[in-house]
């Protein structure tokens, strides 16, 4: 079953976003030259971008979640979002930050050596910690490839293509190296938790993601995994800090208010295609988990 949690191609950030600055449909800047307003708006809800999404906090805070789980970002912060990840800003004071979203399609005309895609990916996995401060050594040479890539897509010229291609290539590397360079302190932060834990529930992330729509037993889950409910229950817990149930309803809440926010279903037909009885009990299941009914949340 497909998953319905909307993926927002970058051809409609630009539409949402009159003042962001892109090459094609390919690269997108989002800073502090996007007003607040019109970042917080087209983000607030549960959505999965066509790309990569790597951040660099400047100055102020916000609270975003990724894959269900909530971060704060701080003044000094990067972050990072693989193609795939549900992203959603829960709430935002930030002043200064350059964003870069990269589409896949374009990293893959990169020809990066390093499988960028999938290293990246690997890290916020591995970790489950997508959020690290960025090295004081680091600051200038993230923001002047930052900074000289913005110019390039604002003042074109014949070889735009070929100083874009080169500059993101640039970026990415050095984001690659940093990650690199943190992966030892993410290690000894997950001390404690074996490979085989570890290997439950990033697959038990990946049977969510694809049967969240039908099923929201924890029996089924585990025997997937060839676990007993208990014991699977107490991986999960161990690795994540969160109870199995509530990982399923947060899944399956992020999948409703995609779909209220982002598609034309009604809310009976949203109801059935999460595999409720009727729209009645969908409703109130929503209501329980959110504090408000679908229709009112449809309505924010």
């Amino acid at each position: 079953m497909d998953n319905n949690i909307i993926q927002i191609p970058f051809s409609s950030v630009i539409e949402k976003i009159p003042a962001i600055k892109h090459y094609n449909d390919d690269i997108l800047l989002i800073d502090d030259t996007c007003t607040r307003q019109n970042i917080d708006q087209p983000f607030r809800h549960p959505f999965k971008l066509d790309g990569i999404l790597i951040g660099v906090v400047k100055k102020g805070n916000a609270v975003i979640s990724i894959n269900l789980k909530q971060f704060e970002l701080k003044s000094g912060q990067i972050f990072i979002c693989s193609q795939g990840d549900i992203i959603q800003f829960i709430s935002s004071d930030i002043e200064e930050v350059s964003n870069l979203a990269i589409s896949l399609d374009y990293i893959l005309s990169l020809n990066v050596k390093l499988k960028v895609r999938d290293f990246v990916a690997d890290i916020v996995t591995r970790f489950n910690n997508p959020i690290f401060d960025l090295p004081f050594q680091y600051i200038d040479e993230v923001e002047s490839l930052y900074q000289l890539i913005s110019k390039n897509i604002t003042q074109g010229g014949i070889c735009q293509k070929e100083l874009l291609k080169s500059l993101c290539t640039s970026y990415l590397y050095l984001i690659i190296q940093i990650f690199s360079e943190n992966q030892k302190s993410l290690s000894e932060a997950k001390e404690g938790v074996s490979q085989r834990s570890m290997s439950v529930f990033m697959r038990f992330m990946e049977l969510l993601d694809e049967y969240h729509q039908r099923e929201r037993s924890v029996t089924f889950y585990a025997d997937k995994l060839h676990l007993t409910p208990k014991h699977f229950s107490f991986l999960i817990k161990k690795v994540s800090g969160t109870i199995v149930t509530d990982w399923i309803n947060r899944y399956v809440i992020l999948e409703a208010k995609s779909l209220l926010m982002y598609s034309d279903k009604s809310i009976q037909e949203i109801a059935y295609s999460l595999n409720f009885p009727n729209p009645s009990f969908f409703g109130k299941y929503f209501k329980r988990h959110t504090g408000m009914s679908p229709g009112d949340y449809r309505t924010l």
